[in-house]
């Protein structure tokens, strides 16, 4: 139906998989191991969701989707091995569909996870983590790795991959994902 297609095309470029809090690997064992937990079980709930949608008649652009939010979730809490799987299975659906829409998102996400470390280009990489009621300072102490990654940006990848998005993007003549790649690349000249 129309709606789906909506849902589908809109919601791919505007929310790709996004990491506002890096603060996982700071965590202690027992609570990581419970944000993990809640990853997957939100990953699992996007699976049940996903078969009730395709039963319901959902376009496969939609459920191809869900494996990218599902990347999302693992990779907020510090799962980068399933995530990566994840979004992998996400763009060989996509690649199957022949969707550049969404083959253009699962590049930006693998850019954004290339280019950042404790947010998303979008938000320059800085924390949004509050840090007190009252405080104005950076929780988890993610300061020194706002723009130096502690070592962890990629920044070439992250350009390959937004290159590569702009590319599909480009194809599937979705001038907001082009717009979003536009976004990231000003923040890679910064950094």
């Amino acid at each position: 139906s129309a709606v789906w297609a909506e849902v589908a095309a809109g919601a791919r470029v505007w929310w790709g998989s996004r990491r506002f809090d890096h603060g996982v690997a700071d965590m202690p064992e027992a609570l990581r191991a419970q944000v993990a937990g809640a990853a997957r079980g939100g990953a699992a709930e996007l699976a049940r969701f996903r078969e009730v949608a395709a039963a319901a008649g959902a376009p496969p652009s939609l459920l191809a989707y869900t494996g990218l939010r599902a990347a999302g979730l693992l990779w907020s809490a510090g799962l980068t091995d399933e995530a990566h799987s994840a979004v992998g299975r996400a763009a060989a659906e996509y690649a199957r569909l022949d969707d550049h829409a969404g083959l253009g998102a699962c590049a930006l996400t693998r850019g954004d996870w290339a280019a950042t470390v404790v947010s998303s280009p979008v938000l320059w990489n800085l924390s949004a983590t509050p840090s007190g009621m009252f405080g104005h300072g950076m929780a988890g102490g993610h300061g020194g790795r706002e723009f130096d990654g502690g070592g962890a940006l990629d920044t070439g990848a992250a350009a390959a991959e937004y290159d590569a998005a702009a590319e599909h993007f480009r194809r599937a003549g979705a001038g907001r994902g082009l717009a979003a790649v536009r976004l990231r690349r000003t923040y890679l000249a910064l950094v």
